[in-house]
């Protein structure tokens, strides 16, 4: 019931934070460059590359472990996975020191892994209006099976 509220808010909500997230991880070594004062480029490279790999890491381990346990609706992962991303970007915008950047990256994975789970499968977009006629038949038996 609620993805067919949310239906048509959840390609723009999943591009807006993959926008997000693929903007902010290129500006990682410049952030950190500026913002914390490193100017080694062999430090610069293992400060961010450990900020990018906590949130692959964090990103991992909730799909593999949290969400094979917690068997949530995919309606409560959308918006606990909307909220933390918004807390990690807070923490990313704020963040004065290492420590908050790498907690802000972790909060961007666990809501990357929330919002974009293996199971929430969802047809392609119709490009046409004879293939709008099967997307939505085939999104009505995709409801009522999820």
């Amino acid at each position: 019931m609620f993805l067919a509220k949310v239906g048509p808010v959840v390609p723009m909500y999943a591009a807006a934070a993959l926008a997000l997230v693929a903007a902010i991880q290129p500006i990682t070594a410049f952030l950190i460059q500026d913002q914390y004062g490193i100017t080694d480029v062999a430090e610069i490279t293992y400060v961010s590359g450990i900020a990018l790999f906590s949130m692959a890491i964090v990103t991992l381990v909730v799909q593999i472990a949290v969400l094979q346990v917690w068997k949530l609706q995919p309606a409560v992962l959308l918006r606990v996975g909307f909220l933390v991303f918004g807390v990690a970007m807070i923490f990313f915008a704020f963040a004065d020191s290492l420590l908050m950047l790498y907690l802000s990256f972790a909060g961007m994975g666990v809501a990357f892994a929330l919002s974009t789970p293996g199971r929430m499968r969802l047809p392609a977009w119709p490009s046409s209006l004879k293939s709008r006629v099967r997307w939505r038949a085939c999104w009505r038996r995709h409801r009522h099976s999820a």
